[in-house]
């Protein structure tokens, strides 16, 4: 869809963006491995072993993107704007600040890494989300 979109802004026949959610989590979104460790959900499975590190959003920083995106002329002729903090949080991370005994933990030995390359937002939509380690 991404593609459809940017050839379809290209042509003038339409006009949008595509914005690429990393992983969100805040108010709301219960379901966010993120709030789910938060809150104590013992369904949780935290893989470890092999790096496993992912880009986590607060939701009010996407709200922010949103917003600057619907009014920022630059994004206009379509294209892909990230929307992420930029930055890893790994699953060791996440393991070391959950409460202890408040989710199950296995190990893998196959690393996976996504993080969002933030440039463009930071760019034209002047946002710069905070990462997971400050925000509450």
């Amino acid at each position: 869809m991404e593609d459809v979109l940017t050839e379809a802004s290209a042509q003038g026949s339409l006009s949008g963006i595509s914005l690429r959610l990393f992983n969100v989590y805040g108010v709301g979104l219960d379901k966010s491995l993120i709030n789910r460790l938060a809150y104590g959900d013992t369904s949780v499975r935290l893989r470890l072993g092999a790096p496993f590190v992912r880009d986590y959003i607060h939701v009010d920083d996407v709200a922010n993107a949103i917003h600057a995106s619907i009014s920022a002329a630059d994004l206009q002729s379509g294209g892909v704007v990230n929307v992420g903090t930029g930055i890893g949080t790994s699953n060791a991370d996440l393991h070391r600040g959950a409460r202890p005994g408040s989710y199950e933990t296995y190990l893998s030995d196959e690393p996976s890494f996504s993080v969002a390359d933030t440039g463009r937002m930071r760019e034209v939509l002047q946002i710069f989300p905070r990462p997971l380690a400050e925000n509450p």
